[in-house]
């Protein structure tokens, strides 16, 4: 697309950076209307990558979400992801929620008792496209449990319908950055220190 082309040749050279070096640019789909902290998806704190309030511009993306899963599928996909119990799966719980309402740490009860399991991997043994953020609410249902949720994807740094938002209000591209990543300022590459941080993960 002509326009993309012409961003990337206008932008070429230029990195985000914090303090002189490279910041982590992470971003994700559809907050809901407020981002996460990294530190409550991670478990590492970033100062440039903190809970901030985002205006998204949903388009034909519903707000919110619902999937139900089976409780004997459940369980094979958690013992597929390495959660080892037998029997079935007969509660799943939040146990521990982060400022924003996402789920931090998610309980399942089983035949031999409570299994806890960080959030994040709870989402991505069931399926990250199914269970779409880990801002959500579980009930049973059935023989299974019903999840409804709202956004999509980790919920960190940079929110793409949030950004569209603002790119549609004529905000520029280093204001949205600004916006999303407090602290840090577009440079060029070559005048940035090469670290050894450990990428985050985009979804």
């Amino acid at each position: 697309h002509p326009k993309v082309q012409e961003a990337v040749r206008s932008t070429r050279g230029e990195v985000l950076a914090y303090k002189g070096e490279l910041a982590e640019a992470v971003y994700h789909a559809y907050c809901g209307g407020v981002t996460e902290n990294a530190a409550d998806v991670w478990g590492r704190s970033f100062p440039y990558l903190q809970s901030i309030r985002s205006e998204c511009r949903l388009g034909d993306t519903p707000p919110t979400w619902t999937y139900h899963i089976e409780a004997n599928d459940l369980a094979r996909r958690l013992r597929a992801a390495g959660i080892v119990f037998s029997g079935a799966v007969t509660a799943v719980e939040p146990a521990d929620l982060s400022q924003t309402g996402r789920i931090r740490t998610v309980r399942v009860r089983t035949g031999e008792g409570p299994r806890e399991m960080r959030g994040i991997d709870f989402r991505k043994a069931v399926g990250p496209d199914l269970v779409k953020s880990t801002r959500f609410t579980i009930e049973p249902e059935g023989d299974g449990f019903r999840f409804a949720g709202l956004g999509s994807g980790h919920g960190v740094g940079l929110c793409q319908h949030g950004a569209r938002a603002m790119a549609d209000g004529k905000a520029g591209y280093r204001e949205i950055l600004a916006r999303y990543f407090p602290g840090t300022a577009v440079t060029l590459s070559s005048k940035v220190k090469k670290n050894n941080q450990v990428r985050l993960v985009n979804r």
